[in-house]
């Protein structure tokens, strides 16, 4: 289960975002410019998943009334991220502590 979610939005020059961060769903009007971007970066907790299981987030859009997309099959899109048994995925699962022996390459 995913709870607790925090968002954030970044906008590239010309477009705008909601102003601060939010929680729970996120629902938010939004403009981008042409050529422009809109990132929101959503974090939470995640709960009662056993290794190896996936989140998948969808988010779609629309234009405003009174506007044309000339390309409605870009507006919905869907990510899946792997989540599980993630904190030793760095190489130090072995248990080997002389990666920990403080020299400098």
């Amino acid at each position: 289960a995913f709870s607790s979610p925090v968002w954030a939005c970044a906008a590239t020059p010309g477009s705008t975002c909601p102003a601060g961060t939010g929680g729970g769903d996120l629902n938010a009007l939004v403009n981008v410019a042409q050529g422009g971007t809109v990132t929101f970066t959503i974090t939470g907790q995640v709960s009662g998943i056993t290794s190896p299981q996936s989140l998948t987030d969808t988010a779609s859009v629309a234009p405003p009334a009174g506007t044309t997309d000339p390309n409605g099959a870009n507006d919905t899109v869907s990510l899946t991220i792997p989540v599980g048994n993630l904190i030793f995925v760095d190489g130090f699962e072995s248990g080997d502590l002389t990666v920990w022996s403080g020299h400098e390459p």
